[in-house]
C-alpha cells in the first residue's frame, strides 16, 4: 500500500518524502545509540547481570531487550565498577546475538568494547583459552615478531601465535600488549568463510609474551599448499581472497587488513582459502624489530606505504589491501615473490620509478582478461584502485571459479607436550 502511495507522488514531493524517512530512520538509530551508552555512563548501581542476562534467553522485560525493540524510556544504569562484568556480557550479546543487532548498535558495543579494554587493560573472560596441550618442542612456523605453535585447546587443534618484543623496555611492551588486546577485540567480531576466526587469547602459554589462538589448518598457506598440489585451480584462491576483502572493506568502519601476501592466505580442509594475521603488521610497528618486519613485506606494500607519501595515517585504507592483493595474485600465479630478483633497495626504486610486479607467464593459466584487472590495482593513485567488491563481481565475469574443488590431504597430529 505504501509502495502504492509513493509511486503516485510527483518526483519533487517523492524526493523529499525519501529523505524525510532516511532522516527519522536515522534519528531513530542515534537515539537508541544513546540509550544503549546508559550501559556504561550511568552509575546508578544496577547489577550488570539483571541488564543483560534476560537479553540470552528473549525476555521481553529484560532492559536489553526492551531498548532492541524501540523501548527507549528503559533505564540500563550499570554501576561502573563492575567493568570486567560489563566486557562479558557485551562479547557474549555479540557472540550469540550480533547478527540481530542495528549494525549501528553493533558498531557502538564494539566500540565500547575497544574501549573498556583500553582504559582498564582487561579481556573478556570468554576469550582466555585454557589450558592449551602443545605440539612438540619447537614452533612449527614464525614471522618476523612472532612464532606459530601447534596446540590442542577442547580436543580442537589450534594455532597460537606467540608474540615476541624481544629487546623492549617494559613500558613499550606493556603498550603492545594493550594494542595486542585491542586488536584481538576486533578480530574476535569478525565471522565469514574466508576470515580465519580468532578464537582467543591466552597469558600462560608462554610466560611473558601474549599469545594469538586460532584454529589449525593443517594444508597451510597458499604458496606451500600449490607446492603440493600443483593443479589447484588459482582462481579459486583469488575469488576467496577478494570475497575476504569485501566483507572486510564493507564493515563499518572498515577493516583492513594491512598485510596481505601468500604466507597470510590460508588453506582450510575443504580447499576454500581465508586471510589470517589481521592488525598484526600495524601491531608490529611499534616493537624494536619494526625495519625486519618491513623488509619481509616491502615487496606487497603500495607505493603511498613504501614512499610514505602522503602521510603513514593514510595507507593504512582499504586500497592498501587492494595493491597488496594484486601482488599476491602475482605471487601465487608465478610462484616467486613479487618484483623477484631484485634487493629490496632496487624493489624501492622500482616502485619510485612507477614500474609494477611483472605478468606471470601464459603457462601458469593467467589470462588477458584476469591480468588486466590485475593491473588495475596497480595504479599508484589510491583512489584510482577498484574496490574489493568490484573486483569480485568482475573476476566472476570473467573468470569464475573452478568447480569442484578436490578434497585436500590433512597432515596428522604430532606428538602433544601438555602447557598449560
Amino acid at each position: 500500500m505504501i509502495s502504492l502511495l509513493l509511486m503516485t507522488l510527483p518526483i519533487p514531493a517523492l524526493f523529499l518524502t525519501v529523505i524525510l524517512v532516511a532522516f527519522l530512520l536515522d534519528s531513530i538509530a542515534k537515539e537508541k545509540i544513546v540509550v544503549f551508552s546508559r550501559w556504561t555512563d550511568s552509575a546508578s548501581g544496577r547489577p550488570v547481570h539483571i541488564t543483560f542476562v534476560g537479553y540470552s534467553r528473549g525476555d521481553s522485560n529484560c532492559p536489553a531487550y526492551r531498548v532492541l525493540s524501540g523501548h527507549h524510556d528503559t533505564d540500563l544504569g550499570v554501576d561502573q565498577s563492575t567493568p570486567l562484568q560489563v566486557l562479558n556480557h557485551l562479547q557474549a550479546m555479540l557472540d550469540f546475538h550480533g547478527d540481530r543487532l542495528h549494525p549501528q548498535i553493533r558498531r557502538w558495543v564494539i566500540h565500547q568494547l575497544s574501549t573498556i579494554v583500553s582504559r582498564d587493560d582487561i579481556l573478556p573472560t570468554t576469550l582466555e583459552c585454557r589450558p592449551l596441550d602443545r605440539f612438540g618442542q619447537f614452533p612449527a612456523g614464525g614471522g618476523g615478531f612472532s612464532d606459530v605453535w601447534r596446540a590442542l585447546w577442547n580436543q580442537k587443534r589450534v594455532a597460537v601465535k606467540v608474540l615476541r618484543c624481544f629487546g623492549t623496555s617494559a613500558t613499550e611492551r606493556d603498550r603492545v600488549w594493550k594494542s595486542c588486546k585491542k586488536e584481538a577485540i576486533v578480530w574476535r567480531q569478525l565471522h565469514h568463510d574466508n576470515i580465519l576466526p580468532l578464537l582467543g587469547v591466552n597469558s600462560t602459554f608462554s610466560p611473558g609474551t601474549f599469545c594469538l589462538v586460532s584454529p589449525w589448518l593443517g594444508n597451510g598457506n597458499i604458496m606451500r599448499f600449490i607446492e603440493t598440489y600443483p593443479a589447484y585451480p588459482r582462481i579459486n584462491a583469488i575469488h576467496d581472497i577478494l570475497a575476504g576483502l569485501k566483507y572486510l572493506h564493507g564493515l563499518v568502519p572498515a577493516v583492513v587488513h594491512a598485510d596481505i601476501r601468500g604466507s597470510n592466505i590460508l588453506v582450510k580442509d575443504n580447499g576454500h582459502c581465508c586471510l589470517s594475521d589481521f592488525g598484526l603488521t600495524i601491531l608490529s610497528e611499534t616493537v624494536a624489530t619494526l625495519h625486519s618486519t618491513v623488509r619481509g613485506s616491502l615487496r606487497w606494500l603500495p607505493p603511498e606505504a613504501v614512499l610514505d607519501t602522503p602521510g603513514p595515517q593514510d595507507s593504512y585504507r582499504p586500497p592498501r589491501d587492494i595493491y597488496s592483493f594484486a601482488c599476491t595474485v602475482v605471487e601465487i600465479y608465478s610462484g616467486k615473490r613479487p618484483f623477484d630478483l631484485k634487493t629490496d633497495a632496487q624493489v624501492v626504486m622500482a616502485i619510485h620509478n612507477d614500474e609494477r610486479p611483472a605478468r606471470p607467464s601464459v603457462e601458469t593459466g593467467m589470462s588477458d582478461a584476469l591480468w588486466s584487472l590485475i593491473d588495475s590495482c596497480f595504479d599508484p593513485d589510491p583512489s584510482a584502485r577498484p574496490s574489493a567488491s568490484r573486483l569480485l563481481e568482475d573476476c566472476t565475469a570473467v573468470c569464475p571459479p573452478v568447480v569442484p574443488r578436490n578434497p585436500p590431504v590433512v597432515p596428522g597430529n604430532p606428538r602433544v607436550h601438555r602447557r598449560r
